[in-house]
């Protein structure tokens, strides 16, 4: 799915989070170990803008490979996770790496997804 923000077109996805409806839409980057990181921004409709929902992934200590990034289970919906692998964005690795109280599964994204973010972020990020 494709939405319009600020005249360019960006990779979404609509999902349930606690209870409400979201389009949501991310921005890449990288962690300062040059791990992958997504940031997912919903659309308010009260301000009419995308804000920072959640960060989709989390940086732990292992050195990943470019495409790969342990997903944040704590703090991102389930439904956010399943639609983005109903989509084809990742994929489970099947590996996990216990943090605290929480253990994180480490995915794969799929290198579609990871250009096409890469060519949204041409256009600037998005900035509440």
């Amino acid at each position: 799915m494709k939405v319009n923000v600020d005249g360019f077109k960006r990779t979404a996805v609509e999902f349930v989070g606690w209870g409400n409806k979201y389009t949501g839409i991310f921005q890449k980057t990288t962690y300062l170990n040059h791990n992958l990181a997504i940031q997912v921004l919903a659309y308010d409709k009260e301000f009419g803008c995308y804000m920072p929902y959640c960060t989709l992934t989390v940086n732990l200590v292992d050195e990943l490979k470019p495409n790969q990034a342990y997903i944040d289970t704590n703090n991102c919906p389930a439904t956010l996770i399943d639609q983005m692998e109903a989509e084809g964005y990742m994929k489970s690795t099947g590996r996990m790496y216990p943090s605290g109280y929480f253990i994180y599964p480490l995915y794969e994204f799929s290198e579609e997804f990871l250009t096409q973010l890469d060519k949204e972020m041409e256009g600037g990020p998005v900035y509440a």
